[in-house]
């Protein structure tokens, strides 16, 4: 079977065939975009899976046309159909042509009529353990090789073909994944997966469905290691990366990054799957349980490479990608030092995360920041909520009880680029920026919600929520967001940032139980934050000279429809929050995906102004609309 050579520019990029090129495989975060782009590359592999095969050869144990693999292969036929009534313990080796290896056949005759079980996967081995168990090279021509219904295991990556599972070294060629299972390999690079395109003619990517890459180990990218501008990765359906390794070398200075996921050199990987109860047993999806050494416990991005992890569903003609009733989950991973979850170097360098669930991510190290997510050096985050469908119609974008000992329990961001927007954060411990910690960056936090965010210290100081320092340029806008009932011992906002940087803390909520709780905390003489639109427990902060104060800030109570259950909606009957700002124009939404500044017929603006129609806080309630509440139909 040859499937027609694809242009995978259409899985990451807009592609020289694409009516709104710019230039050939040109990087662009519009994920509805991009995934209307991946559907459309499935759709040309299943029509051109359907189509006749032209020659296939069976391998098996009883009346098979071959007793091993490699034979079957090197006869020249288009698809081999391996029946799992043996053994295989074959290096296979795919070199320049375009083939389908399908297992899953009980024996040579079902495989004789292409009658696949389900249950029986084939299982490959290694007769070499110091090898791959596959390895494709070649870029002549641009090829494709079909891998489905087969588990992969005990393979072990060289210096030449890294990738223990499978090792691509240069090779042209599109790779598609059905029901795969890689586990138990070994590497230097990528235990499960190594794409390495390093040569200019070399294109290779992989499209990986219902594929499960774990434990598996290695010493960067115990999952799964990509590298090259030409390189990609995309998995969707019921596919995961739980439970894989990368330990550092003593001999490789910086390794041991990467445990799910190594993304470097301008590679690109979405992942579609997910979620709410991975576990090292019964639900392998998403990106869980990894443990690396250093950095990114799950996912170690650098060097330009372009990371999309997305909850949603995409659908175009009954094709669909994703889900918006299970969430995008990057939970119980470990590093080292940064990024439990997910670690982001140097500039280029891009995360996109929508309904996601980062739970339970920790650090290893005293000295260690960003347990959920650590971007550094000039990399980009973007993370928050998309659309009214989803997984959890409140908690749709939820960070939760991440750790980190030094700053940023859940999110850390230095001397980079983040927005994030309609988000939640609850649980999350550091000693300082129990959920936020952000220095010498351009950060920005719109409709979200901060509560019960750490736990009155103790392993962790839990001194603030948000912590912002650095002494170099960098712009911090903290607008129409929720911060209520944390359990910090010092402040809401820790600010060691200098007149070089500028805050703005506005249309916002900061609501503590305890009194003694500062709404800002800083010793510095002057912080440049301004501030404007706030509902506070206390002003004793507020009155310092490194304080401007444009606009109006209340101790008052912002009634929400039930604070002890945790429902921080405002109360649309009787809470003083409402219309009570001026819009900011921010694009992103509210923690329910509706945008701000809808002007409430029912309540009097303040100073009776129209411009005055923005609520305080990550609300921006419609209780009073007759149709909706909150953006839910009644």
């Amino acid at each position: 079977m040859k499937l027609k050579t694809l242009t995978v520019a259409s899985l990451f990029f807009i592609g020289s065939t694409s009516a709104t090129t710019q230039t050939s495989k040109q990087k662009y975060l519009d994920v509805e975009s991009l995934a209307l782009e991946h559907i459309e590359l499935i759709q040309s592999l299943n029509q051109n899976s359907n189509k006749e095969m032209l020659s296939f050869a069976t391998v098996g144990a009883d009346n098979c046309d071959f007793d091993n693999i490699q034979d079957a292969i090197n006869s020249g036929v288009d698809e081999v159909r391996i029946a799992s009534n043996k053994n295989y313990n074959e290096n296979i080796y795919l070199n320049d042509i375009s083939i389908s290896l399908r297992g899953g056949y009980s024996s040579c005759a079902d495989a004789n009529n292409d009658i696949q079980n389900s249950d029986k996967a084939t299982i490959i081995g290694v007769a070499n353990a110091s090898e791959p168990v596959i390895a494709i090279t070649g870029h002549d021509q641009r090829h494709n090789v079909v891998l489905e219904q087969l588990n992969l295991t005990g393979g072990t990556g060289t210096n030449f073909l890294s990738g223990g599972g499978i090792s691509t070294l240069d090779a042209d060629a599109l790779i598609s994944l059905d029901q795969v299972n890689i586990y138990n390999n070994h590497s230097s690079y990528g235990g499960g997966i190594a794409a390495q395109g390093n040569s200019p003619n070399t294109d290779t990517d992989f499209i990986l469905r219902d594929t499960l890459i774990y434990q598996n180990s290695a010493t960067d990218g115990g999952g799964i290691y990509c590298s090259g501008i030409e390189s990609s990765i995309l998995m969707y359906g019921n596919s995961g990366i739980n439970s894989n390794t990368a330990d550092d070398d003593e001999n490789v200075p910086g390794s041991g990054n990467g445990g799910g996921l190594y993304i470097t050199t301008d590679c690109s990987f979405a992942l579609y799957s997910g979620t709410q109860n991975s576990d090292t047993v019964n639900d392998l999806r998403g990106i869980a349980f990894n443990t690396a050494t250093n950095r990114g416990g799950g996912v170690h991005a650098n060097k330009g490479s372009f990371v999309n992890l997305i909850g949603y569903q995409f659908c175009i003609n009954n094709v669909c990608i994703g889900s918006n009733s299970e969430p995008l989950n990057i939970n119980d991973n470990i590093a080292g030092s940064k990024g439990g979850g997910i670690s982001a170097l140097d500039d280029s360098t891009k995360i996109l995360l929508h309904s996601g669930l980062v739970e339970n991510n920790d650090l290893l190290n005293v000295s260690s920041s960003g347990a959920g997510i650590a971007v550094q050096s000039g990399a980009f985050l973007e993370t928050g909520r998309l659309s009214k469908a989803c997984w959890n119609t409140e908690k749709c974008n939820l960070f939760r009880n991440n750790r980190a000992k030094t700053e940023g329990g859940a999110i850390s961001i230095v001397a980079s680029t983040a927005e994030i927007y309609s988000s939640y954060f609850e649980g999350n411990r550091a000693d300082n920026g129990t959920a936020i910690n952000t220095a010498m960056s351009d950060t920005m936090v719109v409709g979200s919600v901060f509560a019960h965010n750490g736990n009155n210290g103790g392993a962790y100081a839990d001194n603030a929520v948000f912590s912002a320092g650095g002494i170099f340029d960098g712009t911090i806008d903290v607008i129409n967001n929720t911060f209520v009932d944390n359990n910090t011992t010092q402040s809401v906002f820790d600010v060691t940032h200098s007149n070089s940087s500028v805050m703005n803390i506005k249309n916002s909520i900061i609501q503590e139980s305890n009194a003694n709780i500062k709404v800002i905390n800083s010793d510095l003489p002057d912080t440049g934050t301004a501030i404007s639109c706030l509902m506070v427990h206390e002003t004793g902060s507020l009155n310092n000279q490194s304080i401007f104060n444009f606009g109006e800030v209340n101790v008052d109570d912002p009634m929400f429809v039930n604070r002890i259950e945790g429902d921080y909606h405002l109360d649309a009957a009787v809470s003083p929050a409402i219309d009570r700002c001026i819009n900011e124009g921010v694009t992103h939404k509210d923690i329910d995906a509706e945008s701000f500044g809808w002007d409430d017929p029912f309540v009097i603006n303040k100073n009776n102004s129209p411009n005055y129609r923005s609520d305080i806080g990550a609300d921006e309630t419609r209780g009073n609309d007759i149709i909706f509440y909150d953006g839910f139909q009644q």
